[in-house]
């Protein structure tokens, strides 16, 4: 479609919470976000986008870091992911539904010094992904001019990926600040299958 820029920014709210660490080996994890806007006027008129996630995670202490140990656990993890990006102006029509599954496993070593947590750590992940798309033309003067040439006014496909072909290695690290009852997570992630760098800032109220 065109007149819309190739990248934009848009803030998002999340949702997360993580319980455990007493007196239990093992801490549990939950996230989710919504948006849901039906005209993003700041991309385009009649552009809308709606994304959601949940999931969670289960993380088992190996070591707990005492002495001068370091701390090493292991995780298993699901995220659900979906949503739908749309465009519908002046008798033009388009958009794509889309939905991931993506289960994980990850080792993660640390070492808490004071209020400060820096780690390090792999994970593998496995997604399977389903997309469906369509569009159309309902103006009718463009809608006889696509008939007169023999030319479609619409149209709709699918494409899907499995958990056998999905696999991707990930390292990750950061640091982790512990001020009060808040915590701060700085971290980074390279994609090696992808090549592809991610970066992450995040406070929580904690415990």
């Amino acid at each position: 479609v065109g007149g819309l820029p190739k990248t934009f920014v848009y803030p998002t709210i999340t949702a997360n919470a993580r319980i455990g660490g007493f007196v239990l080996p093992f801490d549990i994890g939950f996230s989710c976000m919504y948006m849901n806007f039906s005209n993003l006027k700041t991309v385009s008129d009649g552009f809308g986008i709606r994304f959601f996630n949940v999931g969670g995670d289960v993380r088992y202490a190996l070591l707990k870091g005492e002495g001068a140990w370091p701390q090493i656990s292991l995780g298993v993890g699901y995220y659900y992911i979906g949503g739908k990006v749309s465009f519908d102006k002046d008798g033009v029509s388009a958009g794509i539904d889309y939905a991931t599954h993506t289960m994980f496993g990850q080792i993660q070593v640390s070492k808490t010094f004071v209020f400060v947590t820096p780690f390090v750590g792999f994970r593998g992940i496995f997604s399977k992904s389903n997309a469906d798309w369509s569009w159309s033309v309902t103006d009718a003067r463009i809608a006889s001019a696509a008939s007169y040439i023999g030319t479609e006014t619409s149209g709709k496909g699918s494409a899907n990926s499995s958990f056998a072909d999905s696999f991707i290695p990930q390292i990750y690290g950061g640091l982790g600040l512990k001020i009060s009852f808040f915590a701060i997570n700085l971290s980074g992630s390279y994609d090696f299958k992808n090549s592809i760098w991610g970066g992450d800032l995040s406070l929580r109220f904690q415990m």
